[in-house]
């Protein structure tokens, strides 16, 4: 699991890059794992889960790429910030990766 030093935030970004996900979404990503700060509204579709939403939201840049955007969530992403509406709201509330382990041993 990723956890909140630089060194992990880079691992993060390098698994978008490897797995070619648009550049343009690396930032969003990055900011909602690490910091929970609310995203747009094809990262946040996809993280909760919502395959409609991915869908109504998403370009088609990144709707050919739903595959390897689901590999990355289930590989690198921590299980408790994606899967449903209610999952990515509390981690936004609890600050993502960053507040988790300010309120847990990581």
């Amino acid at each position: 699991m990723l956890g909140i030093s630089e060194t992990d935030q880079e691992k993060l970004l390098d698994e978008l890059t490897v797995r070619g996900l648009p550049d343009d979404m690396h930032e969003w990503v990055r900011t909602y794992v690490m910091d929970g700060v609310p995203s747009d509204d094809f990262v946040t579709a996809l993280f909760a889960n919502d395959l409609a939403g991915c869908f109504e939201t998403g370009d088609d840049n990144n709707l050919r790429r739903l595959g390897a955007w689901v590999q990355f969530l289930c590989n690198v992403c921590p299980l408790a910030c994606w899967g449903s509406h209610e999952k990515v709201d509390l981690w936004c509330e609890r600050g993502g990766l960053i507040g988790r382990c300010r309120d847990e041993s990581c």
